[in-house]
């Protein structure tokens, strides 16, 4: 039985292989390449490596063309995925340049809006020192309309400060 072979390396299997009852000519065929060979050589062991490689590379060259190219390089040389990189170079090059492109336009975006909020943060800071220190003077000034015995409703009038603040101050 097809399914309970189990041997080294690479072996295509067939569709029609799989039939019960053999038919002359089978209306649709699909072949299938099964990679199968010990642990460390099989598929998700090899992207997990490409994955740990990339981010070695991504903090010596930063998420550049050399990353990519040295990343490349180093898993086609330690036999990682090294069928599929040898054959689809350029489109993998491709791909990663424009994920690790949208990943800096992200990272700038977010700096950006970041860099904006603290903008708006200290003009909030500002505009709220602003207030406080306008209340400290109104303060002062009723303080000292109060000791010249001017009257509670014409200093309300003069500092625009109401009865239960000015009421605190005597």
């Amino acid at each position: 039985d097809i399914y309970r072979r189990r041997q080294k390396g690479n072996r295509t299997i067939k569709l029609s292989d799989t039939y019960k009852e053999k038919q002359d000519l089978p209306q649709l065929e699909l072949t299938i390449n099964i990679i199968e060979t010990s642990y460390q050589h099989k598929i998700i062991w090899q992207y997990i490596e490409f994955c740990r490689i990339l981010n070695e590379q991504a903090k010596k060259y930063g998420y550049t063309k050399e990353m990519i190219e040295e990343t490349i390089k180093i898993c086609t040389d330690e036999d990682i995925l090294k069928e599929y990189l040898s054959k689809r170079k350029k489109e993998v090059m491709s791909i990663m340049s424009t994920l690790f492109s949208q990943e800096e336009v992200t990272k700038f975006v977010i700096e950006e809006e970041r860099e904006e909020a603290k903008k708006e943060g200290k003009e909030e800071g500002r505009k709220e020192g602003r207030k406080e220190g306008m209340q400290k003077e109104r303060v002062g000034i009723a303080q000292r309309l109060l000791k010249l015995n001017i009257s509670i409703d014409d200093i309300i009038k003069a500092t625009g400060l109401d009865k239960e603040t000015i009421n605190t101050l005597l």
